[in-house]
């Protein structure tokens, strides 16, 4: 069995496991993607692949998924949030898409 083959098998195996769904976005995808970059130290294994929509992955490059999915998400809020900066914004890696009010805005209790 050639590379190419086993490689082929891998891809098809993938897009059927996540449903020709992007990981980052949920628009329909046809592309695979290594989760933590080939570069960063990722494995060519179907582990560390999803799918991923052309835009997604053209715009994800060599980050690894979690870095992207923070400035991803920041720039959505940032837009339905216009008065917002950038440094008002608190990510946490546990919870994508869930911001907090940052410290000065926060009601205080007792």
């Amino acid at each position: 069995m050639t590379y190419t083959y086993k490689y082929k098998q891998m891809r098809q195996a993938i897009l059927k496991r996540d449903d020709h769904t992007c990981a980052y976005c949920g628009q329909p995808g046809n592309q695979i993607d290594h989760v933590i970059p080939i570069s960063k130290g990722g494995e060519d294994h179907e582990t560390n692949m999803v799918v991923a929509c052309a835009t997604c992955n053209a715009s994800k490059k060599n980050q690894d998924a979690q870095k992207f999915q923070e400035k991803k998400y920041a720039k959505r809020f940032l837009a339905a949030n216009p008065t917002r900066t950038h440094s008002l914004v608190s990510l946490s890696p546990r919870d994508f898409g869930v911001f907090e009010a940052p410290l000065f805005e926060r009601k205080q209790t007792g």
